[in-house]
């Protein structure tokens, strides 16, 4: 449970922006450049490293349901 709370951690610390109920005050608005990757956590040297790999394409019909969510829970950031 250890590492994984740690690779959760390192990601949170990466994701400069807030999503959802993921939110940050440093960083309390969405950024679309985090939309298109997942961040990865992989065994390192150091320990752990995080990687941005970049998103598939999300078919049309998903991309309007996740929009039509963002405005139900972030109505400040879709005006």
């Amino acid at each position: 449970m250890l590492v994984s709370a740690e690779a959760l951690f390192r990601s949170a610390l990466e994701r400069k922006e807030s999503r959802g109920a993921h939110a940050r005050s440093d960083y309390p608005k969405l950024d679309p450049r985090f939309a298109q990757v997942n961040l990865v956590v992989a065994r390192s040297e150091g320990g752990m490293s995080v990687l941005a790999v970049e998103n598939e394409a999300i078919p049309y019909d998903l991309t309007e349901i996740i929009s039509q969510s963002f405005q139900r829970y972030t109505p400040e950031e879709m005006s």
